[in-house]
């Protein structure tokens, strides 16, 4: 396949074979730049374009679909209806894969298709013309400071970066709620960095992981031997959050007495430090995170009604993963850059890997997705993490009440639903190996089984339109998918 080959003569070869057998062209090109900014040559051809080597000139990329100019189709001995589309490394343009159509209109699942070959060779071609990076896109980040990034590029994860960064410009109180691994402190960061308070401390405390006896202590400070072990004057968190934020993580599993010192240091904005008399006054940004129900504690008699008042002056909810899944591929790539940055490797991960990550339920969270990644990532001597350094380090045991299906049953079932169309969920990724021989044919065969053995009925049972027909069953036969249907008739003698 394309990304097997080292040599780029062969890449453009094979791209190209690709792109011919799938929709009809006049000629197909590789048009690609010996550095940046500078013109383009034809790296490789299909048809009656055989003009390799010969340089052109283009006009300026806008990140979208590239129609050449008139001085580069003579060079190129076009006929009209010319397409080129973007072969990228992050924002830098590689080249072209460029398509002569003979003047005939291209539709949008040939685009959508191109899009795709154009997506699988702009990997080994960047190896070859400088170093291959993954860029996240400002527009689906919230940057927080130069070692941390949120990225999401769901809806849910758009809401919650537009929430933070609203709140970030008060010096209100903040409950963040979330399962646990969600993310909650990177937020609370977040609306730190983004605030007034950006210039002081941001002190965490997790509520959970200190002792009953001294987490008053942490936060309030004490006077020198005012208890057993106080050898010296010391301030609390507190003080030490002076004129930045305080996050108190865990916040529901905060002793009741203790709640009651929170409530009014909320209040009055005044601390006194243990075995002393004396108030100091704070200027301290509060931040609560819980992954427990306050309100269900509230009823158990576990947590303070007036607290939790106080400090759900303005709430955010961090979604979990399951809830923004797609968010998958965007998450790991992110995850792999800041493992190169800290490491000096280039490593990355192939799209069946990727697609075992998205198919899997991470019950805990964005933090279970990064230590998977970095197992996976010092684990292997590959320079690409493979499915098979993945799939061990999954919980095998499915979320309680939901259906396991493989992914040529998912694809199934959203074909048949309409949420997908055959070329974009099972021919794009077939041609970049995220699915195999096998599971088209399990596609195929489910399709078959559905109806009583007949391709005809398929194509309308995968929701295709009746002009496909011809076309499907040409992709089957010529990638040895095709599947005899004879064995589910279930009247053969008719």
């Amino acid at each position: 396949m394309i990304r097997e080959t080292g040599d780029q003569a062969e890449i453009g070869k094979r791209t190209l074979r690709i792109v011919g057998d799938a929709l009809p062209a006049a000629s197909a090109n590789i048009l690609l730049r010996k550095f940046p900014g500078g013109p383009f040559y034809v790296a490789a051809s299909q048809g009656h374009c055989q003009k390799t080597g010969k340089h052109l000139l283009t006009e300026s990329w806008n990140g979208e679909h590239l129609f050449l100019p008139e001085e580069t189709l003579d060079a190129l001995n076009g006929v009209g209806g010319s397409l080129g589309i973007p072969l990228c490394s992050g924002k830098q343009l590689l080249g072209l894969l460029y398509l002569e159509l003979g003047g005939r209109e291209v539709s949008e699942d040939e685009i959508d298709f191109l899009s795709c070959v154009a997506s699988i060779v702009e990997i080994p071609l960047a190896g070859r013309t400088g170093s291959h990076k993954i860029a996240v896109d400002s527009r689906h980040s919230l940057r927080i400071d130069k070692n941390r990034t949120l990225v999401g590029k769901h809806p849910r994860m758009g809401r919650l970066f537009e929430e933070v960064r609203r709140v970030a410009l008060s010096d209100s109180t903040v409950l963040i709620w979330g399962d646990s691994g969600t993310g909650k402190e990177l937020v609370a960061r977040g609306i730190h960095a983004l605030g007034n308070r950006q210039g002081g401390p941001f002190v965490p405390i997790n509520c959970s992981a200190l002792p009953d006896d001294l987490i008053e202590s942490e936060l309030f400070g004490h006077r020198k031997g005012s208890f057993t072990g106080a050898v010296s004057h010391k301030p609390g968190l507190f003080e030490a959050a002076s004129g930045g934020t305080l996050f108190l993580d865990e916040i529901a599993t905060m002793p009741i007495q203790l709640q009651t010192r929170l409530l009014r240091v909320l209040d009055e904005r005044k601390i006194r430090r243990l075995g002393e008399t004396k108030e100091r006054a704070i200027d301290v940004r509060i931040v609560a995170a819980t992954n427990q129900p306050l309100k269900e504690l509230i009823g158990r008699g576990e947590f303070r009604e007036d607290l939790y008042h106080r400090l759900n002056v303005y709430q955010i909810r961090v979604p979990c993963l399951q809830e923004h899944i797609s968010d998958i591929p965007l998450l790991t790539h992110h995850i792999l850059q800041d493992l190169n940055r800290r490491t000096g490797h280039e490593k990355g991960i192939t799209n069946q890997a990727i697609s075992l990550l998205s198919g899997y339920s991470f019950p805990g969270n964005v933090r279970e997705l990064e230590n998977i990644i970095e197992s996976a990532y010092h684990f292997t001597e590959e320079s690409m993490i493979s499915m098979e350094d993945i799939s061990w380090r999954l919980d095998a045991q499915p979320v309680e009440g939901r259906q396991t299906l493989t992914p040529a049953e998912s694809i199934v079932e959203d074909l048949v639903g309409g949420r997908v169309g055959f070329w974009r969920a099972v021919r794009d990724p077939f041609l970049k190996r995220d699915l195999s021989r096998d599971e088209v044919r399990e596609i195929i065969s489910t399709g078959l089984s559905a109806c009583n053995g007949k391709y005809r009925r398929v194509v309308e049972y995968f929701n295709l339109p009746d002009r496909d027909y011809k076309r499907f069953l040409a992709f089957l036969s010529n990638h040895n998918c095709k599947v005899d249907f004879r064995r589910f008739r279930k009247n053969t003698w008719k």
